[in-house]
């Protein structure tokens, strides 16, 4: 698993369930003796990453004209996946432009 696969997984499972995962693939590597160096350092980037919280919020989505019900939560989904692809670089700013796309996209 690259580190990038890694903090993806680990934001949606959540760091300890990523460190069961990974020592259960590590464990059923064929190359595992070759590749004990990397999967030797996935392990503590694992154990100290902190998954980072979604600087948007759902009144925000509302506020971009999104009605009230299940349509924030789909909006919000939507934007969270752009961010989680772009390996969580994106800040508040370039995440409610994108908001602006998907609202004026979808919504609208």
């Amino acid at each position: 698993m690259s580190v990038r696969e890694t903090r993806r997984a680990a934001y949606r499972l959540g760091p300890a369930v990523m460190r069961d995962v990974a020592m259960l693939r590590w464990a059923e590597d064929p190359k595992r003796d070759g590749n004990m160096v990397q999967w030797r350092a996935l392990l503590p980037m694992i154990e100290s990453w902190q998954p980072p919280k979604l600087p948007l919020s759902g009144e925000q989505v509302k506020l971009a004209g999104v009605p009230e019900g299940p349509e924030i939560g789909r909006v919000l989904a939507e934007v969270e996946a752009w961010w989680i692809d772009a390996d969580f670089t994106q800040d508040e700013y370039a995440l409610i432009e994108r908001l602006k796309a998907v609202v004026q996209a979808t919504v609208l």
